[in-house]
């Protein structure tokens, strides 16, 4: 081959390695624009039909890293559709306290999120643990937090809850669950730098050594644990429940103030060993999207009245008809 050939083949070589290169960068490039855009349109990400869900992979790491706030691309308010959409959302919190030595635990904090597209509102609706329902799963009537432990035997403990909730509220299914140990929690609190948060009363665990005083502070991890698991005033479970949605509205109004709420879900995801979730990356970060764009007031509480009272030894609380409530809350008036 002449020195001239051996030259055009040498640029054309080049050429071709650039061109290759050139295609492979688009086509990443493209992917991750894709992740990002596709989040973007929460609607159309969040609700799907359940058996359509399992096409989207768990991938935590992936959606970390690859993807920028979705709430600030320009396009944000064009990717919202324009039909009606409800999301149900059964929120666990997994008991795994020092007295739960067995492998199989109890869900500590149940609450049912009801978002509305459309409205753009969210109503959260809080569940005491100890509520008597009856559980498909055993075939019986028990705590309705015994649910997750039953169907954890079977490795099915979140769908087994969802049955038991979706059977005593008698409403609409329930589309997803977000199910998350509560070990975790105090590492995610720290990462966001702590939580701002008025204790209405002194606590104290000595076992942990961790130690809370009356009035406005920031409390750091291992705190807000104390503080979500404090059972020890005259209300009891019913307080703690007070106390549950008092921590989940400081914590949305501080998140929401710093706009940390991607950021948080990128966080929580880091301690996914912690976590049970039908909801998949892509899904979870449209969710906090969504949960990043709600005007002020877009957040309301209920809670279920009801009377303790003790069936077959157990100390348990029986629901009243809520009636009322419940309507109130699957209504799409807000």
């Amino acid at each position: 081959m002449s020195r001239s050939l051996g030259k055009k083949w040498t640029v054309m070589k080049r050429k071709t390695v650039l061109a290759v290169l050139a295609v492979l960068f688009v086509v990443v490039a493209g992917s991750m624009i894709y992740f990002v855009v596709d989040a973007l349109n929460y609607r159309e990400v969040l609700v799907s039909e359940r058996a359509d869900e399992q096409r989207y992979e768990n991938i935590a790491g992936e959606g970390e890293d690859a993807t920028d706030d979705p709430a600030d691309a320009e396009d944000y308010r064009q990717a919202i559709g324009s039909e009606t959409n409800v999301i149900h959302l059964l929120f666990l919190g997994i008991d795994e306290s020092k007295d739960r030595t067995i492998g199989i635990y109890r869900s500590d904090i149940m609450v049912v999120a009801r978002m509305d597209l459309d409205q753009n509102t969210v109503k959260i609706l809080s569940i005491p643990r100890d509520t008597y329902v009856y559980l498909p799963v055993r075939e019986e009537f028990d705590r309705v937090s015994s649910a997750y432990a039953y169907g954890s035997r079977n490795n099915a403990g979140p769908k087994a809850a969802m049955e038991a909730v979706e059977g005593f509220l008698e409403g609409p299914a329930l589309d997803h669950y977000f199910a998350i140990k509560m070990d975790p929690v105090p590492a995610i609190v720290d990462d966001l730098g702590g939580l701002k948060l008025d204790v209405e009363v002194d606590m104290v665990d000595p076992d942990y050594d961790v130690e809370l005083k009356k009035g406005e502070q920031t409390v750091d991890g291992k705190q807000a644990l104390l503080y979500l698991q404090w059972r020890d005033t005259p209300g009891g479970d019913i307080d703690r429940v007070f106390r549950v949605q008092h921590f989940l509205a400081s914590l949305y109004g501080q998140l929401k103030e710093k706009g940390q709420i991607v950021e948080a879900m990128r966080i929580a995801l880091r301690y996914r060993d912690g976590i049970e979730t039908d909801l998949s990356t892509k899904q979870l970060l449209a969710l906090a999207a969504y949960m990043k764009q709600l005007p002020e007031g877009a957040i309301s509480y209920f809670t279920l009245s009801g009377r303790s009272k003790t069936i077959n030894g157990k100390s348990v609380w029986v629901p009243d008809d809520n009636e009322e409530v419940l309507g109130a809350f699957f209504s799409d008036q807000t």
